[in-house]
């Protein structure tokens, strides 16, 4: 059989991780023990009340064992496996003879190795299968792929299911899930100290970055003494260069500026007036102009944007998409010192 692909032989539900708390707590009393299997078999129920009213602790009522498929496996495993823990999670009472007590019908049942679950075996009865059970952990899901348990009618089977493939963690498989969570966690610790550093940074980094900007005399000597005058000034360019484009997009983003597309020896124009998300229908607002009928100030805009490379910004002008596409700032500020 092939490495369980996983850390847990039996799923960790909210139910599964109550019922193991309750064995680690209760296995030792009595009250929860059957009167005619070991005591490693354990019931979550302790007080049951009989036809008559009387309440009888669980220790002096017993199992169904004969003829009865799980309630035999249980009292076969509890004798062969002394160490494991069985515990019977869900039961229906069973009349005794005529007259008689009623008896616990096990349903449901989790076995444990320890405090470890490493298996769940239920009864059922149906017209296809009959009386069966069918026992189930993560080995027996990843074995089959299709299906989530193995299903048999019969004793000896059911024992050979669960001495095969019930059974706790391998040293094997532990060790390869403690290589995967030392190597997970190194990273998730690493990751969360980059986080760390990064918020830390943050604030250093502004204040140097105002510095800059602010030309400390300072800081600009240090960094030419250190031979690093050149990524200094290289910085301070790219941040005024990013600061034009907040001054030109600002227009964009308040509904001010005009579009203006170059279609031959035409200008067509288009002011935004307000509007801050340009749609089909806004190439009704275009306008066209000659060279002769074109605003002087977008003229000498216009004319400073041609002379740039596409997808540049000049201060006072506005942008230069294409060779034939510009967009022209709400106030016009180059040529007018």
């Amino acid at each position: 059989m092939s490495d369980l692909l996983g850390e847990v032989v039996v799923d960790s539900t909210h139910r599964i991780r109550k019922q193991v708390e309750w064995v680690g707590e209760n296995r030792k009393e009595k009250k929860f023990q059957y009167s005619n299997l070991p005591s490693n078999v354990l019931s979550l129920r302790s007080r049951f009340e009989e036809e008559d009213g009387t309440i009888v602790d669980g220790a002096n009522r017993p199992m169904l064992v004969q003829d009865h498929l799980l309630g035999e496996l249980i009292n076969d495993l509890a004798v062969e496996r002394p160490q494991w823990t069985f515990l019977v999670t869900q039961t229906i009472g069973v009349k005794e003879g005529a007259g008689g007590h009623f008896i616990d019908s096990a349903q449901t049942l989790l076995i444990l190795d320890n405090l470890e679950p490493i298996g769940l075996v239920k009864w059922a009865e149906n017209w296809k299968h009959g009386k069966h059970v069918t026992i189930t952990n993560n080995r027996i899901k990843q074995d089959l792929m299709n299906k989530n348990s193995r299903l048999t009618g019969q004793l000896k089977r059911a024992k050979q299911i669960i001495n095969k493939e019930v059974f706790g963690l391998s040293l094997r498989e532990v060790l390869i899930n403690s290589s995967t969570t030392i190597n997970n966690d190194i990273r998730y610790a690493k990751s969360k100290l980059h986080t760390v550093v990064a918020e830390k940074y943050t604030p250093l980094g502004e204040w140097a970055r105002q510095q800059f900007e602010g030309h400390s005399p300072q800081l600009l000597a240090l960094s030419e003494k250190m031979g690093q005058g050149e990524i200094v000034k290289t910085f301070l360019d790219a941040e005024a260069n990013h600061e034009l484009a907040d001054s030109v997009t600002g227009d964009i983003e308040v509904g001010a500026g005009k579009m203006v597309v170059l279609v031959g020896e035409e200008y067509h124009v288009a002011a935004m007036g307000g509007v801050q998300y340009v749609r089909p229908e806004f190439s009704n607002r275009y306008i066209k102009h000659t060279r002769d009928t074109l605003d002087p100030g977008m003229h000498t805009a216009l004319a400073l944007l041609k002379l740039t490379e596409p997808n540049t910004f000049v201060a006072g002008a506005g942008f230069k998409a294409s060779d034939t596409e510009y967009f022209i700032v709400e106030e016009i500020t180059i040529g007018k010192d």
